[in-house]
């Protein structure tokens, strides 16, 4: 890796080794494990510890996807400047999003109701899928109102209390697809009346990006890197853990045809801004700088 390359990329969390000669720069998503241990396992969290405490230490420059994670960085990391850190957006594919994609086929396929909610995120626990199910509960118990939730994804080690809670409720108007391919993820999106992001710690949705080049409102949590993305998107937010709150935002926004389509409209015009053509841009604007800084380097050392 070291004789054949100028700079060593990697997309994963952690580096894969920490001696390299070439400047290296690393996605390190998130640190979760730092703000919901909880959700871990303890071999998991030691391994993690070490692991992300080394990349930090090693790597040239992090990419963070939003400036709340590179602050996140920073405080977590104080071997870490703030030059080191970069934040470059996570990107979409927006025309594959927009282009159409829902068939007659997909909705036999899935049995999908006329309007539904989409929330395709992995079950585990800090995605946070247990507030969604008491406010749907809510509002059929105190309006009378069945909204139907689809969710996609693996199942993980939240899926037991999210399975159990849908049988011990009786909601037989949320289903769970499992893992959907990718070509009729675009079609679900498209379908959907609203999409749900309700993380209680991310770093950012590609989800959320995904569902506005489909034309989808979405509703998200209220935590900062999707209030980030929310000041070039329009978002419908609710605090992560108010279940009443949720469910009034849910009862005014499925009888509000109106808003959903001027919100869509607006995000299919703003989604440019995270198209992949200006991430890419930006990631190689970073490594011809790292290039760049390190020729300089070595010019200066040999004078």
């Amino acid at each position: 890796m070291d004789e054949e390359s100028d700079v060593i990329y990697t997309p994963s969390p952690v580096l894969r080794l920490f001696n390299n000669q070439k400047p290296t720069v690393l996605t390190m998503h998130d640190i979760q494990h730092l703000h919901h241990p909880e959700f871990f396992s303890w071999p998991r969290r030691l391994s993690r510890t070490i692991t992300y405490r080394l990349s930090a230490r090693h790597a040239t420059y992090l990419q963070a996807n939003t400036e709340f994670t590179k602050q996140d960085f920073l405080a977590h990391f104080p071997e870490l400047s703030p030059e080191r850190v970069e934040v470059i957006p996570v990107g979409v594919n927006v025309r594959r999003f927009a282009a159409p994609g829902v068939s007659s086929d997909l909705c036999q396929r899935y049995d999908l109701p006329e309007r539904f909610l989409l929330y395709p995120a992995q079950i585990w626990p800090h995605k946070n899928h247990i507030t969604i199910l008491k406010a749907l509960k809510a509002l059929e118990d105190k309006a009378g109102l069945r909204i139907p939730l689809m969710l996609t994804g693996g199942t993980y080690n939240g899926s037991s209390q999210v399975f159990r809670f849908i049988a011990e409720q009786s909601m037989d108007y949320v289903r769970h697809l499992g893992k959907v391919p990718s070509e009729d993820m675009v079609g679900l999106y498209q379908k959907a009346t609203f999409v749900l992001a309700a993380g209680l710690y991310e770093s950012s949705s590609a989800p959320m990006l995904e569902s506005a080049a489909a034309g989808t409102p979405v509703i998200a949590s209220k935590i900062p890197p999707f209030e980030e993305l929310g000041r070039v998107l329009q978002l419908n937010f609710f605090d992560p853990l108010d279940v009443e709150g949720l469910a009034g935002l849910l009862q005014r926004l499925w009888n509000d045809p109106q808003l959903a389509e001027s919100q869509s409209a607006v995000n299919r015009r703003q989604i440019e801004h995270y198209s992949f053509e200006n991430t890419a841009r930006k990631y190689m604007q970073l490594f011809e700088r790292v290039t760049m800084n390190r020729a300089a380097a070595k010019d200066n050392s040999h004078n």
